[in-house]
């Protein structure tokens, strides 16, 4: 799932592919399937998605985003030859 979040946010980056890409939150919860507030949290209160403000707007920056989705990148038992 977390591969597919990666793939969607790399076609997404790439439809204006402006030199820095910005996302709003709202656009984040949207990609990651969440709401505004659980971003928010990240932000704020576990501090675990980095970000900038741009006036009064939150933005996160797209490899903030890719890098936040790969560290909970999870090998599954087939990933780590468990199951065959």
């Amino acid at each position: 799932m977390l591969d597919g979040l990666l793939r969607a946010l790399e076609l997404w980056s790439h439809k204006n592919n402006p030199k820095i890409q910005l996302f709003s939150v709202k656009e984040v919860a949207e990609l990651l399937g969440c709401s505004p507030r659980t971003i928010k949290g990240l932000i704020h209160d576990k501090k675990e998605l980095r970000y900038l403000t741009v006036g009064r707007e939150i933005k996160i920056r797209h490899q903030d985003i890719e890098f936040f989705i790969k560290q909970r990148l999870r090998l599954s038992v087939y990933d780590q030859g468990i199951l065959k």
